[in-house]
């Protein structure tokens, strides 16, 4: 949070009240705290909350109560990306999909049962039904309740805190944007002749670029442990194959050169060329 350029202040949960939010940005809920009553005098503020814990949603009115609308997945490291959250900030840029969030093989993390007005990012794998990131805007009526600023999940419990991975630290950054509407501290770092080598988010390494040449476009794209995520081709014809360790994406160009169509490369596909 202090990264991103917050000032932040600890408050300890037995001390919280409704006032506790007045002025600030964002709240945002430890998953270590454990005094329900007074969380739940945050349920009406017009600050935004954002609960790393799913055992307060109900208290917040973001989910019902007991076992069958929240709990924990046991020994899952990542989470499903929605269509929707492919195409909303909380999706924190990810294509629909599974998505490692912990650097533990086996990992527990929060999920709980929103109603059809959340807008769910992300979901345990194997069970679309129990919502891992999500979201409910300004003015959106909640399982109990309605938002008076936007309300936001986030499963940072379980022990995920200290096994959180790149991925799960961009979904996170996503969650505290969202909800605060803090655009999350971008930076660059460049070389010599200005061409841009590394970009951060909060202080974070989410992006290396290498060259191998003069020009100001980059052969590979690395990420913040500098495996490759991205490489470029350029093939006969004026086709480009762009490797990418989620989805290859083939470009094919018109006749002034311009790109004019771009088609996704998935798995167990035949490539466009294959057959022509």
């Amino acid at each position: 949070m202090e990264a991103a350029g917050w000032s932040v202040t600890v408050v300890d949960d037995n001390a919280v009240t409704a006032a506790t939010a007045a002025g600030a940005g964002l709240v945002v809920i430890s998953a270590t705290s454990t005094a329900s009553a007074q969380i739940a005098t945050l349920a009406g503020v017009s600050t935004p909350v954002l609960t790393t814990a799913p055992g307060f949603l109900d208290e917040l009115g973001m989910a019902g109560t007991g076992g069958a609308n929240q709990g924990s997945a046991v020994n899952q490291a990542s989470v499903m990306v929605t269509t929707a959250g492919q195409s909303h900030m909380l999706g924190a840029g990810f294509p629909a999909g599974s998505v490692a969030i912990a650097s533990s093989a086996t990992m527990t993390h929060g999920w709980a049962k929103p109603n059809s007005n959340a807008i769910v990012a992300a979901t345990v794998v194997g069970d679309t039904t129990k919502a891992a990131v999500f979201g409910y805007d300004t003015g959106a009526t909640m399982v109990s309740g309605t938002a008076a600023a936007r309300r936001v999940m986030y499963p940072l419990s379980g022990g995920l805190a200290t096994n959180i991975n790149d991925n799960g630290a961009q979904l996170f950054d996503a969650a505290v944007a969202w909800a605060s509407g803090k655009s999350p501290k971008i930076a660059y770092k460049r070389d010599a002749t200005d061409r841009i080598t590394e970009r951060t988010v909060n202080a974070r390494v989410v992006a290396r670029y290498s060259y191998t040449a003069s020009g100001d476009t980059s052969d590979l794209t690395l990420d913040g442990s500098n495996n490759v995520i991205e490489a470029p081709l350029a093939l006969p014809g004026g086709a480009l194959y762009t490797w990418r360790s989620t989805t290859p994406v083939w470009s094919y160009a018109n006749t002034h050169g311009d790109i004019a169509v771009t088609r996704e490369h998935r798995r167990g596909e035949a490539r466009p060329d294959q057959g022509l």
